[in-house]
């Protein structure tokens, strides 16, 4: 058969895609719901980042002395994990540290996929009735997910996943519609459709700044150094929050958002390495500027909540990630993935999960390689289908 071609799938690609899934669906309301099922799924996940720290050993991809320095990194991120209780920094690592050498493009196929069938597992599931809606936020369901922010990140970043490799400007402004057409009046999850509609005109902008020979110095600091600024924004604000009006009346369009970084900064400060929190129910608190109570603390904030719970350390670490993958997109003239790291960075103000590797997926580029494809202006390219026959193989 002249169209039979061999593919390789990897067992770095089988245990990213588990990953994925797995990732997605234990936040579907039916497994959030019960504690049991929910810790048997997560607690599963580490079957297979073992199997990515075997891959990292014994694919040769790094010489003896480069093992020695990531199982101390490894170490030290595994004594974080233990004071802090929040793994995500410990699962970063290992995932970029097995995408040494890997294609970029191919490995974010992996995950949109994967995110793409736990996402429909979940609907079917909400749709069928074996599922609940999950939290039910201003009379908009949350299609099976525990609450409406869980899915609006998932489609956000499935959606910026689509935009990196998308070359149709016509598709883009119609799937952009789309989206936030959907998002907004099925779940309302508001966000969501800013950052959706704010992405496409950054992409543009973006474009336009790479190809530059001199480009604007100030503007790519600012990119590059994103993460500071909104650090800064989130902090000032919150410190605020108590004696400025203006904030107060911000803050009832964010939800709370801002009363909860002043709260939480407050009761439990920042230390350099972390410390053990436990969010959510069961800590009743008084907001003395609405004058309401709530039962369910939490930080929907990322920065706030790697300064609390990751410690100042932890902080600057992300931060030096960041501009590093910054600073290679820009060499690379990657308007698209730097529009994705731009658009998660100001998703970071209004949810807690870009620490996740799977959502900030620019992450992994730092060792794996982007294509030159990628780096291109845009081009129609004719694609040629095959019959394509899987094996399994490192």
């Amino acid at each position: 058969m002249k169209n039979l071609s061999k593919k390789t799938i990897s067992l770095f690609d089988l245990c990213v895609g588990i990953l994925v899934f797995l990732f997605c669906f234990e936040h579907a309301y039916v497994i959030s719901s019960n504690s049991d099922m929910y810790n048997i799924l997560s607690n599963s996940e580490w079957i297979f980042y073992f199997v990515l720290i075997g891959l990292i050993i014994g694919t040769g991809k790094y010489n003896k002395m480069q093992l020695v320095i990531l199982a101390f990194v490894g170490v030290s991120l595994c004594i974080v994990y233990i004071q802090s209780g929040y793994a995500a920094p410990l699962k970063m690592f290992i995932v970029i540290m097995a995408a040494k050498g890997r294609n970029f493009d191919h490995i974010v196929s992996i995950i949109f996929n994967a995110y793409i069938c736990a996402i429909f597992v979940t609907v079917l599931l909400y749709l069928l009735g074996i599922s609940n809606s999950g939290i039910q936020r201003r009379g908009y369901s949350a299609i099976g997910f525990g609450s409406a922010n869980v899915v609006g990140g998932y489609i956000l970043i499935c959606y910026l996943i689509w935009l990196y490799k998308a070359r149709n400007h016509i598709k883009i402004l119609i799937v952009t519609a789309v989206i936030a057409l959907f998002v907004y009046f099925v779940i309302n999850n508001r966000s969501v459709v800013f950052l959706t509609l704010l992405a496409p005109l950054c992409l543009q902008c973006f474009k336009h700044l790479v190809n530059s020979n001199k480009g604007n110095i100030i503007l790519k600091n600012t990119i590059v150094w994103l993460p500071v600024i909104c650090i800064l924004i989130c902090i000032i604000t919150a410190e605020m929050y108590p004696i400025n009006s203006v904030i107060q009346k911000i803050d009832v369009l964010f939800n709370q958002r801002i009363y909860l970084n002043y709260r939480n900064i407050t009761l439990y400060g920042v230390k350099i390495f972390g410390q053990y929190i436990i969010w959510g129910n069961g800590q009743t608190f008084y907001n003395p500027i609405t004058g309401t109570y709530s039962t369910y603390n939490t930080v929907d904030n990322s920065y706030i909540c790697l300064l609390i719970q990751m410690g100042v350390a932890m902080t600057v670490i992300y931060v030096l990630l960041f501009a590093k993958v910054a600073k290679k997109m820009f060499a690379e003239k990657n308007a698209a993935l730097l529009c994705f790291m731009v658009i998660l960075a100001f998703y970071g103000m209004t949810e807690s999960s870009i620490l996740d590797v799977f959502v900030s997926v620019p992450f992994i580029s730092l060792m794996s390689y982007t294509p030159l494809s990628r780096t291109l202006p845009c081009r129609r390219y004719a694609v040629k289908f095959k019959l394509i026959r899987y094996t399994i193989g490192l």
